[in-house]
């Protein structure tokens, strides 16, 4: 990375790290210090989970104002156990390392900068829907991502006839949400339910 890719830095003004999540790889940090100390011309987006988004991580974000994207997925612990891992404290850890990041951000001047959201949705949180967006919204978070458990989206997919699924809820509320937040917030999501399944697409 450090020596391969020197002609590419000159040539490009942007850099999404890719190897899942960027806090636990071993050289994840002083990779992105190199380009950090080196390259102030290359915008650098990122996503974490943020269990180990701790105040260095922070500070090397707010230092080369990385666009960050935090995998939140989840209002409370109880949903995050549910969904995502049933480990206790560790939606503690998210909220905590996230909120100091908000704060960093904003002591530096730089809230223009907050970081974007985002959320799996599955049939255990699709009621959550409204209340991730305004607990975000009240944050200063402008930009908020919805997307849809793989699994269920195939399974969806394979019953076509299902009227007025918690899918199709989640979709309509999504809607009438962006509605509601249009020219505040982005609300990014799909008008439909992706599958594997490429003959689903044929028109």
């Amino acid at each position: 990375l450090y020596d391969y890719f020197l002609p590419l830095y000159l040539k490009t003004s942007n850099i999404v790290p890719t190897y899942g999540e960027i806090t636990y790889c071993k050289e994840g940090y002083e990779y992105l210090k190199f380009l950090n100390d080196n390259y102030h011309h290359i915008n650098i987006f990122a996503e974490s989970n943020g269990i180990l988004f701790d105040d260095k991580w922070c500070q090397l974000a707010t230092d080369n104002l990385m666009n960050m994207h935090f995998s939140i997925n989840a209002i409370n612990e109880e949903y995050f156990k549910k969904t995502v891992w049933e480990k206790d404290g560790v939606y503690d850890v998210i909220q905590k390392n996230f909120n100091h990041y908000l704060d960093v951000l904003k002591e530096k001047g730089l809230s223009a900068f907050n970081p974007s959201v985002s959320c799996v949705l599955n049939s255990s949180n699709y009621e959550t829907i409204v209340e991730f967006v305004r607990q975000y919204v009240s944050k200063g978070i402008q930009h908020i991502n919805f997307y849809f458990d793989n699994i269920e989206c195939e399974t969806y997919n394979q019953n076509k006839s299902i009227k007025n699924s918690k899918v199709e809820e989640a979709i309509i509320t999504l809607i009438e949400l962006d509605r509601v937040l249009e020219g505040k917030v982005r609300l990014g999501y799909r008008l439909f339910v992706p599958t594997n399944d490429m003959s689903y697409y044929d028109t």
